[in-house]
């Protein structure tokens, strides 16, 4: 079988050590050359795999991985003599896959080191993927993130999202639970900015019958709902500094009451929030407890925007086409896809995601989308993203209009009603995120505002 050692010098128990694993094994010597490897490795790489390099068989190069710009395991643990790991994009039978990888070096009685166990971890496949397509590329920006997302899953850690608006911070969250021993509880997301200052305490630790006016029946508040699995606060900086303190007891006691109620109810819960606000310099203004910072931000991930990962764009545009049509095939000819990578996405994801919608329109919902209509699109966000004032960030319409620090429903209507260009825009004006804006607007029109 391919899976014996060819090397006298492998023994037996080591062989017998990545035999018994369900993780893809293989050993390697100082050559890079696999002496020994294990059924689960062989199913995704094949099975005549025994004598050939690592790199050739898992990225199908004939040069070592540091020679071809990517960091070597077999490298850094030969200079270190320690346990090493790197985040890989393999070539498997299946397709691509983003491995973590790490090499373990095997010493001799002597304290000398002749071979290293080589152990995969899929991170995530592309083709699995249906994370609205944030979750594909091959950059090393989107590679970096991912190490991250993986290196923090599995652990109870507070972890705090950091990125532009766009880019995609809810599905990494999204992704953070489903990799976690929580993936069976629920997944509890809080627009930290979409919920009334008067309201906040309620929403989120919940109430008991006749706390207040209008306070008919006991209710369980969002912590609660989040019981056993993940609670997810989102645009944390919009979070009232009355409630901040609030949230502070209850991450620091894992405890809390219901308004209105004498309980002590436990908490039971992993923390992960998101920003695109620089919660440092808030704390600097009085706008954020630094107190509360320190508590959630244990384990910060920067998502990349997308113009610091262009290369991605193909991949994560075809996959946004099958979410948008899953009922369609639909492709960009090549000359559309040159030319969107040419474009620096200010909006990010998110931006890409309207721009193909608009683009599938002009080419009529076609199988293929033309360059053509690439182009049209991409003048409507051209023409938008230069009718911005490089550091004021708003229309005339934007000047025209002073905007209060609280908005009236039938003010918010009319704001809408007035402003050109996308919405984006307007919600970056009222401080608050384009979902929020958006689900305001629904309850304006039934409302009958």
């Amino acid at each position: 079988m391919s899976n014996q050692p060819i090397n006298a010098n492998v023994t037996p128990e080591i062989q017998q050590t990545i035999s018994e694993s369900h993780e893809p094994k293989i050993v390697i010597d100082h050559q890079y050359r696999i002496v020994a490897s294990n059924a689960a490795y062989e199913a995704k790489y094949g099975s005549d795999i025994v004598g050939k390099r690592c790199h050739a068989v898992s990225h199908g190069i004939d040069r070592p991985c540091d020679e071809m710009g990517e960091d070597c395991p077999l490298r850094a643990a030969r200079s270190s003599g320690l346990p090493e790991r790197v985040i890989h994009l393999h070539h498997t039978r299946s397709g691509q896959e983003h491995v973590d990888v790490l090499l373990t070096p095997l010493k001799q009685a002597e304290g000398k080191t002749m071979f290293y166990i080589e152990t995969l971890t899929t991170l995530i496949t592309p083709k699995s993927s249906n994370s609205d397509s944030m979750l594909v590329g091959k950059s090393p920006a989107f590679t970096k993130m991912l190490g991250d997302i993986h290196k923090v899953a599995s652990h109870e850690t507070a972890v705090l999202l950091l990125g532009a608006t766009g880019t995609g911070k809810e599905m990494v969250a999204q992704q953070i639970h489903q990799l976690s021993s929580r993936s069976n509880g629920p997944f509890v997301p809080v627009d930290c900015s979409g919920i009334p200052d008067a309201l906040f305490e309620s929403e989120l630790f919940g109430h008991e019958k006749g706390a207040f006016t209008g306070a008919h029946y006991r209710k369980a508040g969002l912590v609660e709902s989040a019981k056993g699995g993940t609670l997810f606060l989102d645009e944390i900086g919009d979070m009232p500094i009355s409630q901040q303190v609030k949230l502070l007891r209850l991450i620091e006691t894992n405890a809390f009451r219901r308004v209105g109620g004498l309980e002590i109810i436990r908490s039971d819960f992993r923390l992960a929030c998101a920003t695109h606000q620089d919660l440092a310099g808030m704390i600097a203004q009085g706008k954020f407890r630094q107190d509360l910072y320190y508590r959630i931000n244990v384990f910060p991930i920067t998502l990349p925007d997308l113009n610091e990962r262009l290369t991605d764009v193909p991949e994560i545009a075809n996959a946004l086409l099958k979410r948008m049509y899953p009922e369609k095939i639909i492709r960009i000819a090549t000359d559309g896809l040159q030319m969107l990578q040419q474009y620096q996405f200010p909006g990010n994801i998110r931006e890409l995601r309207n721009i193909l919608e608009r683009a599938a329109l002009f080419s009529s919902y076609s199988s293929t989308i033309s360059k053509a209509s690439i182009e049209r699109a991409l003048g409507a966000s051209r023409g938008i993203a230069q009718s911005e004032p490089a550091h004021a960030g708003v229309t005339h319409s934007h000047r025209a209009v002073s905007i209060p620090k609280k908005i009236s429903t039938a003010d918010l209507a009319h704001l809408a009603s007035q402003h050109e260009g996308p919405l984006r825009l307007l919600a970056e004006r009222l401080n608050m995120s384009e979902r929020t804006l958006y689900r305001k607007l629904a309850r304006t029109k039934s409302a009958g505002v």
